[in-house]
């Protein structure tokens, strides 16, 4: 996995997130404040944690295309 994620989303916004979140929700290191994300975020973030909990290769660039 590389140090960044892009995720393009359905209606075009871009958001560039540092891998190190994954670890820090997939280790419980530190509590991540529910401010910080809209719960659409923070739902892609639990979903990319476990993927790579479960040994799931991310590539460096996610295209969000949601109904």
């Amino acid at each position: 996995m590389s140090d960044s994620i892009l995720i393009t989303w359905k209606d075009g916004k871009r958001w560039n997130i540092h891998s190190s979140i994954l670890k820090t929700i997939f280790n419980d290191k530190l509590p991540i404040p529910e401010h910080w994300f809209s719960s659409r975020e923070l739902d892609v973030l639990l979903c990319l944690a476990r993927m790579e909990k479960e040994g799931i290769a991310i590539d460096s660039e996610i295209k969000a295309n949601y109904r």
